[in-house]
Order: C-alpha cells, then sequence, then structure tokens
C-alpha cells in the first residue's frame, strides 16, 4: 500500500493502523502524537507498527523520523498508546555540566519509557558538527556510540537492546535509538583543564632583562629597561 499522508494538528493524536504513513507536522504545532494499538505482552504493553515518516517543520531546519515495518514497541503497562511527535524545546530545559546546548527534541512520551526491537532514526538538521545525548531519569546521558554506517540494518546489528548511536551525515546529526526520551544537541566548553586557556609565565629582571608571557603574547625586554 502507498504511504497514507496526514497531517499533525496541536494536542491531537494520529491513528496508527497497519498501514504506512507519512505524517507532516507544522511549524507552530505542539503535542500532537500518534495513537497506536496495544496488546498485552506479561507486565509489559506492546505494539508493532508499519512504516512510519515524520518530517517536522522547527526552527532548526526539517526534524524527521524514521520507523521501520514491523518495529515492536514496549512499554509499561501505564502507558496511554501515545508517542509523542518530535518538539523542538528550549535550549534551557535540558542542563549539561561543561557545555553549551545546542538543540533539544523531546519525541516519545514524557513520563513512560518507550523501548523498541529495531533502531528508529532520529534527524537533527544542521548539527552534525555537535556532540549528542539524552536526557534519562532527570539526568543527562552524552551518546557516546557510533555505527558504522547510516542504515537500517547497521543500526539494527550494531546497537544494543535500548541502547543508542550518533552519526554525523552531511551537516546533520543523526541519533539512531531504540529509545524514546529527550535528545540534546550540545557544544563542550574548554575550561581551565584545556589547552585553549593561555600560561602566563616568565620573570623579568630590571638589570638584566628578560622574556615573559602574557596571555599567549611573548614579550622580550631587553637588560636596563627599567
Amino acid at each position: 500500500l502507498p504511504p497514507a499522508a496526514l497531517t499533525a494538528r496541536t494536542g491531537e493524536s494520529i491513528s496508527i493502523t497497519n498501514v504506512p504513513v507519512n505524517i507532516t507536522v507544522p511549524a507552530g504545532v505542539t503535542n500532537a502524537s500518534l495513537q497506536v494499538t496495544t496488546a498485552a505482552e506479561g507486565l509489559n504493553l506492546v505494539a508493532t507498527l508499519p512504516n512510519v515518516a515524520v518530517t517536522a517543520t522547527t526552527a532548526l531546519g526539517n526534524v524527521n523520523i524514521a520507523i521501520a515495518s514491523g518495529t515492536k514497541i514496549k512499554a509499561p503497562s501505564s502507558w496511554d498508546g501515545k508517542i509523542k511527535l518530535p518538539e523542538v524545546q528550549s535550549n534551557s530545559s535540558v542542563f549539561i555540566s561543561g557545555a553549551t546546548v545546542n538543540a533539544v527534541i523531546e519525541v516519545g512520551s514524557p513520563d513512560v519509557s518507550l523501548t523498541f526491537d529495531r533502531a528508529v532514526r532520529l534527524l537533527i538538521p544542521n548539527q552534525g558538527d555537535k556532540s549528542a545525548g539524552f536526557m534519562r531519569n532527570g539526568v543527562f546521558v552524552p551518546i557516546t556510540n557510533t555505527i558504522s554506517a547510516d542504515t537500517q540494518a547497521a543500526a539494527d546489528s550494531e546497537i544494543s537492546a535500548g541502547g543508542e548511536a550518533a552519526i554525523k551525515v552531511g551537516a546533520d546529526l543523526m541519533i539512531w535509538t531504540k529509545h524514546f526520551t529527550l535528545f540534546a544537541s550540545y557544544t563542550p566548553v574548554v575550561t581551565n583543564g584545556g589547552s585553549s586557556i593561555p600560561v602566563n609565565t616568565g620573570t623579568i629582571s630590571a638589570v638584566s632583562g628578560g622574556t615573559i608571557t602574557l596571555n599567549g603574547v611573548k614579550i622580550d625586554l631587553p637588560a636596563g629597561a627599567g
């Protein structure tokens, strides 16, 4: 079947069946979501998705999500079956020690842990030169894993259950993830431990002269200059 073209609206849910869907999230739309049909599996709820492609227009550019057909979601029994569509949040909503936050994307469920048996592709535009991470239980976790290629096969096989990886593709930052949460791109800030902070060294005698380095600039004073 060809994908159904749907448009998200603020505060509304789009019901997902077994039909592939292409979803557009216009600029300014908030709290839009997917609504899936769940089934009990032990103490959890599960849902199986068709191919889902999402394009969200944001201040960053187009944020894209791709979910492969047959991807199975697992969630606690408290889950209402809703998957929040990607939404840009304020950079101040995430604090990263020793770093500047460049972009924050919330996707999934703010209160419930959603995990997938296949990797989901999240594209954050124009952030390819940034580091990436996510929030888990109020703690920011850097994404240190990468994958060998920007493909579904590589992501599925190389990312562990519940894990994630980041890879640069052109100017964009690609996060392949087997869980949904609050993702962020960031730039580490060089502190005094870094090599970019100049060191002031040297001694000068008014009689014999000498050399001093001040804020990275070398100054030579001849003997008797004092």
